[in-house]
């Protein structure tokens, strides 16, 4: 393995590539996107990138916790007191902005729900919107995988108590994930408190989906810390190993069997591993490892930096489709990383290293 500084490289790099990914996706809602149906495909997966987002969040906590476990007195508590002073106050500072100035007509256009109530903004201030169809992905765009985040870090010490071994990690993971698809199949022709469309994209958004993607991140720590003469396969391993193995194939042969992100998360997961191995200099370089550490800001920054493109015409610029599309894009990422950096050095660093002096005060008082 690579030494720690470039480690922590590919895990920014890992983050810059997911975002990305994601403003790939959220740009193709603007402007005008005449170019062949495989790019069509191809910038609609770009969504995928928040799975990457999720494998490596559960991968790099596992990595922190692990050590601190052995470090602090009240890892646990620490834990919690990070995570808060690391999310809240980006996501409160974005949550008002687009609560004040973002409007039912850009909702429209990102093809989330326009009505704002106070059921929704009352669960999004306390991270408790996935609970909502009609909250998860209304007040902040693209606020859905923060309800999800905030969701797994309140299970987190609990999974990583349990879930100790590589063993347990494939276990769970697959079947978290072969029970999710069953559930699914069960509910989603039977919409709860909310319109068809809300309901199987709520489905789609909230925990229980998403949790086989963290698990990803589980396999990902055990297997960076499981040296291979120390695997011990059992019978009942080589036959659960030969059942994923046929579901699979059943997969291939387009009979649903897992969710299709799980299925992609298992091959991010598995590029997640040889870039720890190899880290090549085409995913890991400078750029993207920038762009990884300003990535949660950029998520949070790039609906409003496209609705302005958008209201002062800078979303066409040439006839030509994917030139015109490239143009978009990169204007997005250059007036995004600009203000996204802002955000890091003005209220993300400041606000993580408030929280980590509250933390050492703690420590040494308790």
């Amino acid at each position: 393995m690579a030494n720690k500084t470039q480690k922590f490289q590919y895990i920014d790099s890992l983050r810059g590539i997911a975002i990305l990914a994601v403003l790939l996706v959220h740009c193709h809602f603007y402007g005008r996107n005449q170019y062949p149906s495989y790019f069509v495909s191809l910038f609609n997966h770009g969504d995928l990138g928040v799975q990457l987002f999720f494998i490596i969040s559960a991968f790099t906590l596992c990595l922190s916790f692990d050590k601190r476990l052995l470090q602090e007195k009240h890892p646990v508590r620490n834990f919690y007191l990070r995570r808060l002073f690391r999310v809240v106050p980006l996501f409160y500072l974005a949550l008002i902005y687009y609560l004040f100035f973002f409007t039912g007509s850009d909702r429209s256009v990102l093809a989330i729900p326009t009505a704002i109530n106070p059921l929704v903004i009352l669960s999004t201030l306390t991270f408790t919107h996935g609970l909502f169809p009609s909250a998860i992905n209304t007040l902040v765009p693209g606020g859905w995988s923060l309800a999800v985040e905030m969701g797994f870090y309140l299970i987190f010490p609990f999974l990583f108590r349990y879930i100790n071994s590589l063993r347990r990690s494939v276990l769970f993971g697959f079947v978290t994930a072969l029970a999710y698809q069953v559930f699914y199949y069960l509910v989603y022709k039977h919409p709860v408190f909310a319109t068809p469309l809300l309901w199987q994209q709520f489905l789609y958004y909230f925990l229980p989906s998403q949790l086989p993607i963290f698990l990803i991140g589980f396999m990902l720590f055990h297997l960076s810390t499981t040296k291979f003469s120390q695997l011990k396969f059992t019978q009942k391993d080589n036959i659960f190993i030969q059942l994923v193995l046929l579901l699979t194939i059943i997969q291939l042969a387009s009979i649903s069997i897992f969710p299709y992100h799980f299925l992609y998360s298992l091959l991010f997961g598995f590029g997640i591993y040889l870039l720890s191995i190899h880290p090549t200099r085409f995913f890991v370089n400078r750029f993207t490892a920038y762009i990884g550490k300003i990535s949660f800001s950029l998520y949070l920054v790039h609906f409003a930096i496209l609705k302005y493109l958008s209201l002062f015409n800078l979303v066409d610029f040439v006839n030509q489709g994917l030139l015109n599309f490239s143009l978009r894009y990169l204007l997005l990422l250059v007036l995004g990383t600009a203000l996204a950096s802002l955000t890091y050095f003005l209220i993300e660093v400041p606000f993580i290293r408030l929280g980590q002096k509250l933390i050492n005060r703690l420590e040494i008082e308790h």
